[in-house]
C-alpha cells in the first residue's frame, strides 16, 4: 500500500481507490499524491466512469462523501 501524508493524516491510496470504485458510477480509479505547499501533499484522483454515467455536480458530491467515510 502506498501511503500519502496530508497535513497530519496518513492516507492509503488503495483505500481511496477502493472507496471510489465502490460507487456504482465508477469503473476504475487511480489516486496519486501531489506536493502541496500548505498541506505537504494532496490527493489527486483519476476516474473512469461506467458507460452511460456523466459527471454532474451531484455525482461529485457523492464521490467526495464516499471518500470521506
Amino acid at each position: 500500500m502506498d501511503l500519502k501524508q496530508s497535513k497530519k493524516h496518513r492516507i492509503g491510496t488503495s483505500e481511496v481507490e477502493s472507496a471510489f470504485v465502490s460507487h456504482d458510477a465508477v469503473a476504475e480509479a487511480a489516486v496519486i499524491g501531489k506536493p502541496d505547499p500548505v498541506r505537504g501533499e494532496t490527493i489527486k484522483a483519476f476516474l473512469i466512469l461506467k458507460e452511460g454515467k456523466k459527471l454532474t455536480p451531484g455525482l461529485m458530491t457523492e464521490l467526495k462523501k464516499a471518500c470521506q467515510a
